[in-house]
């Protein structure tokens, strides 16, 4: 049996007021023209996947939310689904916030060049990168 090395990540799914999505313009590869959820790799200093989550969207957005607001959405595990890996899994919360609390807090960081609010009903998957729209998916 041949053992496959998996990557463990976590992204975030930021609702704003029910209406609106969060995303950020990725500021390297891969993915550079598309939008993704805010999120990364879980780290040996992360107490928990929702720590990680937390610290994840607060690098990337400058929003701070405490972990234990994160709620789970999916599990995105396709094969293929980063092409940096072989197998990459990524635990995907989601957290609603008020607009006002947002858009006074966010500032793109870390792999973000960018910070996006985006209607919900306008995403397709054609705009976001890795398979995060069948994150989106899953609120709709």
């Amino acid at each position: 049996m041949t053992r496959v090395a998996t990557t463990l990540m976590v992204d975030v799914l930021v609702t704003v007021d029910m209406t609106h999505v969060v995303v950020i313009g990725r500021a390297k590869p891969p993915f550079m023209s598309t939008v993704v959820l805010p999120g990364g790799h879980v780290e040996e200093s992360d107490d928990s996947l929702s720590h990680a989550a937390a610290r994840e969207l607060r690098e990337e957005t400058g929003i701070t939310v405490d972990p234990s607001e994160l709620r789970l959405l999916c599990i995105l595990d396709k094969r293929g689904r980063d092409p940096r890996y072989e197998r990459a899994v990524s635990v995907v919360y989601s957290i609603d916030l008020p607009r006002a609390y947002v858009s006074t807090h966010m500032r793109a960081g870390s792999d973000a060049k960018s910070i996006i609010v985006k209607s919900l009903s306008r995403l397709n998957k054609e705009d976001m990168g890795f398979d995060h729209f069948d994150a989106i998916r899953c609120v709709r």
